[in-house]
């Protein structure tokens, strides 16, 4: 629905290069905003779904140190399991990778 939804706006609003990027942001902002339970459930790194394995090690933070693994699930109309990845960089620096169960990263924290 949301991609419909962006498809009509890309129409309605033409495909010049402001309004393309404008709608771009939009879209962006509309994946990274997941509801989840106050459920989240800490696992070994062993737990990870093979396709998040894969894209974390082939991503720009794949030879980071792994500080934590969680489970969460979506909330509401998601109810999807994603997967938080909690790395430490060597400049001391903290991010939370958050993968949905294929592998694709859809937030960064």
């Amino acid at each position: 629905m949301k991609k419909l939804l962006l498809l009509c706006a890309l129409i309605a609003f033409g495909f010049s290069e402001g309004s393309i990027s404008t709608v771009f942001a939009e879209s962006v902002e509309i994946l990274s905003f997941i509801k989840f339970t106050d459920q989240k459930t800490k696992i070994s790194e062993s737990d990870l779904p093979d396709e998040v394995l894969t894209s974390f090690s082939e991503s720009e933070y794949g030879d980071w140190e792994i500080i934590d693994v969680f489970q969460e699930e979506g909330d509401g109309e998601d109810m999807d399991v994603y997967y938080e990845i909690n790395v430490n960089g060597n400049n001391e620096e903290n991010v939370s990778l958050l993968y949905d169960a294929n592998g694709r990263l859809v937030e960064t924290r």
